[in-house]
């Protein structure tokens, strides 16, 4: 359509075609469209399988904001610059920001819940806002490439600062819009894009990292969660032609479905995602589980270095798996994949040494340790410091590898007692003159070995995090983020959505800072397990029998447990099985437990006849399950 003395560019918005006249003759102009989102949905945690209504909601891992924009108006334009603008309603931030990231646009609001959300396929494409504020506009400058000019896009916004919580208008006026400056395209080719920077390591001082296992990324063959590998052989009894059928299957929980990508760097930008969300808890790196020196491990580990190198702001340290055959290679090819990985961006470096690391150190001698170490100095010019963890952190191990390690840490025990009851590990690694890695784990159930320990809901974590905490360590290694053949996993995950990640960000703010967080907002974790102990499976397998996997008699329990956060003193209700109990509970951080029954689980925070917060379960304890799962399941209010 001719104007003027200019030209119109015809935006659909949101149904309606807005003109936005450019003003100029010059064929160069550039033009202002505005796009509006053609369709707007948010997903939570708290309601994983609910499509939710009202204004959009975003917070550090629980809530995502999803905007799908038509950019069919910007054809045969280049987009030289656009703002995401959105209207705040209600927010506690108190820091920059929210974040934008690529996503698949292939959702519809009316059926867009937690479980079936598509997983975000790239880095994000804006830094941080300015700080959210009640009735003001954010404007967020977009990465360019992000804005389609044909078809369909769509964005996904989480806030990066933790324990708040932004409400987003949705409707009429203030729905969310991009500002869009186009130009008409060049003729002259774009240079192509920069190599990725490489990630900065994180500041000198205390540091948390969760340690990755490479066998279970977010997606194995890039199918739909109904038809994946996860649910075809490692969730189903009969998986990988009944090969753990006599124990039920491999596994009992799963990551989040990323959904199906059509990016051939899926596996990257999956990689990418489990960053962003660790990040997100204030984890400041992985320790990558070395296995295998090719093959499908092997590969994973070169292409989770890739997605840290992306993201920036995250460290990888390689921690040799010593139980594995990567530990049986020879020196030289040891340290020849070593290299290739401490040349890729991301690795950690601690006083311009990279680190390395190990599970269970003693399961490769000192020598080898040795000739590995030299070899990456020497041949290979990378200095390095040796951190050595340990499955079993004796005397004598100590003194084995003192010589050439920096630095001890041990893979840790299960339970509230044994924790309790442990040496002070960092006092005796500081006499050493060593660093000390304290082991953090949520929990641990092993289906193929049959052993567990009973964690007592999250009475065993939070022993962990405390004594790491009071002693000082100098790390915490997650044991793990995401060993679900364990169920140590803190990853966000089909049975715990992201409960434990938000526990987590909790005592990884308290680690950094040696200061508990204020408390300015109620909070519940709930956790349970969805059958009893001593339940009889209807699929015929072999049962667990007494919780002893780290040599302790603590029996098993069977318990619900809310664990809250009060600014304030207020009424805490667990509700289980229709069977409704309340304690006063005080200000600051404290757990309530009462017994497992059948049915529906849910806890509330009540204040002054108010609830103040609540939360649902929606994992209904049964009398017979179809196979025995003894892990805790959590739920989380954040």
């Amino acid at each position: 359509m001719k104007a003027l003395g200019g030209f119109i560019i015809a935006a659909m918005v949101a149904g309606a075609i807005i003109p936005l006249t450019t003003g100029a003759d010059s064929a160069n102009a550039a033009d202002q469209v505005v796009l509006t989102a053609s369709d707007t949905a948010w997903t939570t945690t708290r309601q994983p399988t609910v499509p939710q209504s009202g204004l959009l909601s975003a917070t550090a891992t629980s809530d995502r904001t999803y905007l799908k924009f038509d950019g069919d108006a910007l054809a045969g334009r280049q987009v030289t610059s656009a703002t995401l603008v959105v209207k705040v309603n209600s927010t506690t931030a108190t820091a920059p920001g929210l974040v934008a990231y690529p996503t698949s646009a292939s959702w519809k609001s009316t059926s867009l819940t937690h479980d079936n959300q598509p997983g975000t396929t790239g880095s994000a494409v804006s830094q941080p806002s300015a700080t959210a504020v009640k009735g003001q506009t954010l404007r967020i400058p977009l990465d360019v490439r992000s804005v389609a000019t044909t078809g369909d896009f769509a964005l996904a916004l989480n806030y990066s600062q933790r324990y708040i919580q932004l409400r987003m208008e949705r409707f009429n006026s203030d729905v969310p819009r991009i500002e869009v400056s186009t130009a008409p395209v060049s003729t002259t080719p774009t240079p192509a894009p920069s190599p990725t920077t490489p990630a900065e390591t994180p500041a000198d001082g205390p540091l948390v990292f969760a340690h990755y296992f490479v066998p279970y990324p977010l997606s194995i063959d890039n199918k739909t969660e109904s038809t994946d590998y996860y649910t075809r052989n490692y969730l189903s009894p009969d998986g990988e032609g009944g090969k753990f059928a006599s124990v039920g299957g491999l596994l009992r929980d799963r990551p989040i479905s990323p959904g199906v990508s059509t990016s051939t760097t899926w596996r990257v930008d999956n990689f990418a995602t489990e960053v962003r969300q660790a990040k997100s808890a204030g984890i400041d790196g992985f320790t990558l589980n070395l296995m295998s020196a090719s093959g499908q491990n092997w590969d994973a580990s070169v292409n989770l270095m890739k997605a840290a190198a992306q993201v920036g702001g995250f460290a990888v340290v390689p921690m040799v798996d010593g139980s594995s055959s990567f530990s049986s290679n020879t020196p030289e090819t040891a340290a020849s994949l070593l290299s290739q990985l401490y040349k890729s961006g991301p690795a950690y470096k601690e006083d311009g040494e990279y680190v390395l690391s190990s599970f269970k150190a003693e399961g490769a001698s000192v020598s080898w340790w040795t000739q590995v170490i030299n070899l990456l100095e020497t041949k290979y010019g990378l200095p390095i410091t040796f951190q050595a963890v340990f499955n079993n952190a004796s005397d004598a191990n100590f003194k084995a590898y003192a010589p050439i390690a920096d630095g001890f840490g041990n893979w840790g025990t299960r339970t509230e007692r044994t924790t309790l009851n442990s040496p002070d590990n960092v006092a005796r690694a500081h006499a050493l003159g060593k660093t000390w890695m304290a082991p953090v784990a949520v929990q641990d159930v092993r289906f193929n070995s049959q052993s567990w320990a009973e964690a007592n809901n999250t009475a065993s974590v939070r022993a962990q995090w405390s004594r790491a905490i009071s002693q000082k360590a100098d790390y915490v290694q997650l044991v793990t983020w995401n060993d679900y053949s364990e169920s140590t996993q803190v990853a966000p995950s089909q049975d715990h959505g992201s409960a434990f990640l938000d526990l987590t960000r909790y005592y990884t703010s308290w680690f950094h800072t040696g200061s508990q967080p204020a408390i300015t907002s109620d909070a519940i974790v709930l956790t349970h397990r969805t059958q009893f102990v001593d339940a009889k499976p209807s699929y015929s397998q072999s049962l667990m029998g007494a919780p002893a996997l780290d040599g302790t008699s603590t029996p098993a329990r069977d318990t619900v447990e809310a664990l809250v956060w009060l600014p304030s003193a207020a009424t805490v209700q667990i509700t289980v099985g229709g069977t409704t109990t309340s304690f006063s509970a005080p200000a600051g951080v404290s757990a309530y437990t009462v017994p497992l029954k059948l049915g529906t689980v849910s806890a509330k925070i009540v204040r002054s006849g108010a609830t103040a917060e609540s939360v649902t379960s929606p994992y209904q304890v049964v009398a017979t399950p179809y196979v025995q799962d003894l892990q805790y399941y959590a739920v989380s209010s954040w």
